[in-house]
């Protein structure tokens, strides 16, 4: 049975984290509100990677992901685990956070794999974390917007990056196909089941997959960084990568979460 003495304790630590993040807000009520953007996100983003100890390095980065959802569950790009899938075993398969002391991550499962969307969702172990809340609704061109994610993997450091820009345009994942052009498999798909993309105005590079899209000013989330996609979908016609930066619009992320009954925050 449950003391007194642990319900104190318990209400201590709350009490605790409680005038942590207030401390926290009072601190940032007079900074740049892409100063607040860049506090809000940090404790809610982190590297999806692997770890073993039998490996050198024992630790390796493949891509960027967030917490949402009940604050046990990570999304991601698939094709950030398909690419650690070629290199070893799923059971290594971790995520890492900045604010972790154990620098073996936490474990993670594959819980649900949209294909098309090229999104993935993780159950992840440990205590329950800080989540973004999404905002489905179609942005306005020139909005506002912010990405932190863990660029190059180790190679700059375990610290996540911090980019802002807006939104460029919205635009259809696959562009009409010029007469004699063949189809593989993934266009058709693409083909049969159209939707959009954000394009956008900033630079992101590989390890940015699978970071959020930020609302700079209300904080939620709009979609998830997906550049893979856009080059080998909709610049499928282009001889050499634009450079352009795309991302997956949040709706697919709900419908992920809501088919596999994850509580939306």
């Amino acid at each position: 049975m449950f003391t007194a003495a642990f319900f104190l304790i318990l209400i201590m630590i709350t009490a605790g984290f409680v005038n942590q993040n207030s401390a926290m807000q009072s601190a940032l009520k007079n900074e740049e509100p892409l100063v607040v953007a860049a506090n809000y996100c940090t404790p809610r983003v982190v590297s999806i990677g692997t770890y073993n100890f039998k490996h050198r390095p024992t630790i390796n980065y493949a891509g960027s992901g967030f917490y949402v959802g009940d604050g046990r569950h990570v999304v991601t790009n698939a094709h950030v685990i398909a690419s650690i899938l070629k290199k070893t075993s799923i059971k290594n398969l971790r995520v890492f956070l900045k604010t972790d002391k154990d620098q073996q991550g936490r474990v993670a499962k594959v819980v649900a794999v949209d294909a098309l969307h090229d999104i993935a969702l993780l159950k992840v172990d440990g205590p329950k974390q800080q989540v973004f809340s999404l905002d489905i609704k179609k942005p306005l061109t020139g909005r506002s917007i912010c990405v932190m994610g863990f660029p190059i993997g180790s190679i700059l450091g375990f610290q996540p990056l911090f980019h802002e820009g807006t939104v460029s345009a919205t635009v259809p994942a696959v562009l009409p196909m010029p007469r004699g052009v063949k189809l593989t498999e993934k266009l058709k798909k693409h083909i049969e089941n159209p939707y959009n993309m954000y394009q956008l105005n900033i630079i992101m590079y590989p390890g940015n997959s699978g970071s959020p899209l930020v609302d700079t000013k209300s904080h939620k989330v709009i979609g998830i960084i997906n550049s893979v996609m856009g080059r080998s979908v909709r610049e499928h016609l282009v001889s050499h990568p634009t450079g352009i930066s795309y991302a997956i619009p949040a709706k697919w992320i709900k419908r992920i979460l809501l088919e596999n009954r994850i509580k939306l925050n």
